[in-house]
């Protein structure tokens, strides 16, 4: 019989979960994306703090254990890989899937789903500060170059996981461009007139996005603009 851990679904601890919300600097009304959103240890807890969110799951058991929760605004039972892109979100909280560089995917991905002044707070495999593959240099720079932080986690932190983990924080300045590592083409980068990640130019919470929506009246409330995480 296939488990959960063969699928490589761990569920993000609870100590852990307020962590990432803490980073993400939720505030009422912000809308929120968990991808690969397992049973939404993450989403859950975010709607619990005011968040309006959303899941993707591709575990149908799972999408609809999410659904029948009630707490999620929609549900979608996909691969986040194969979702369609809507740059609608100011906020991405994730654990994604570690197999594989499976993170790095995931959290490239993210960034698309992201409007500027947003983040994308997630879960990755400790060995992320240390790998020399292309693919994971080329996203580390992409953290800094954005203004963000790498920040290791203490063992036991993921205790299902038995690996070393990371918290990656990645500010969105403006739209995210397209990775700089093409699977299947070894070396590729992205042309020096092609797009380029934002500079670091917002350095407080001075402005508010104005599209979130109340999950329950549907009005104009907001997310804070997300610092530069660089300056701190």
């Amino acid at each position: 019989m296939i488990t959960d851990v063969d699928r490589g679904y761990f569920p993000t601890p609870n100590p852990l979960v307020e962590q990432l919300l803490d980073l993400a600097e939720l505030e009422a009304g912000c809308d929120v994306l968990e991808p690969s959103a397992g049973r939404g240890a993450i989403a859950e807890a975010a709607a619990a703090r005011g968040a309006v969110v959303d899941c993707i799951e591709l575990d149908t058991a799972r999408a609809e254990h999410i659904r029948a929760s009630g707490y999620a605004r929609e549900v979608t039972n996909a691969d986040f890989l194969k979702v369609k892109v809507e740059r609608r979100y100011q906020r991405v909280i994730m654990n994604p899937p570690f197999a594989d560089r499976q993170d790095i995917r995931h959290v490239q991905r993210a960034l698309r789903f992201v409007k500027p002044g947003g983040l994308v707070v997630a879960v990755m495999l400790g060995s992320l500060s240390s790998r020399a593959d292309r693919l994971t240099q080329d996203f580390r720079a992409r953290v800094q170059e954005a203004g963000g932080t790498i920040t290791d986690l203490p063992d036991g932190a993921f205790p299902d996981v038995g690996v070393r983990t990371v918290i990656a924080v990645i500010p969105v300045r403006e739209a995210a461009p397209p990775p700089r590592f093409t699977p299947g083409r070894p070396g590729s980068r992205t042309s020096p007139q092609g797009p380029r990640w934002p500079s670091r130019g917002c350095s407080s919470r001075t402005r508010r996005q104005s599209t979130a929506r109340h999950p329950s009246t549907g009005s104009s409330t907001g997310c804070a603009m997300a610092r530069d995480r660089s300056q701190h």
